[in-house]
C-alpha cells in the first residue's frame, strides 16, 4: 500500500482505515517504529515491509504519487512479487 504524506484528496484518517482494514501499520504505529526505511531513499517517509505487505509512505508527490515515484513503485512491486514467489 502506497500514500503521499501530503496528498489533499485521501485524508490521512482514510488512509489509516485502510490500512486497519488489511490489518496493517497506521501512519501513527509506523512513526513508532525504529526502521521505518528500507533504503534510505530521501523521498520516502516510511518504507517498511508488514508480513507479506509492503507499505510506504511518500513525503511528495501528493495524490500523484504514482507519476512522481512510478520507478520506486515498480520496483517495490518486483521486489515483493519476488519475494513472495520464493516462500
Amino acid at each position: 500500500m502506497a500514500y503521499g504524506i501530503t496528498d489533499h484528496l485521501i485524508e490521512k484518517q482514510i488512509f489509516n482505515e485502510n490500512c486497519q482494514a488489511f490489518q496493517l501499520k497506521t501512519i501513527d504505529e509506523m512513526a513508532n517504529l525504529n526502521n521505518k526505511q528500507v533504503d534510505g531513499n530521501p523521498n520516502v517517509l516510511y518504507d517498511i515491509l508488514t508480513g507479506p505487505f509492503r507499505q510506504i509512505v511518500f513525503n511528495k508527490g501528493g495524490h500523484y504519487i504514482h507519476k512522481m515515484h512510478a520507478k520506486y513503485l515498480g520496483e517495490a512491486i518486483v521486489q515483493m512479487l519476488d519475494n513472495n514467489a520464493n516462500t
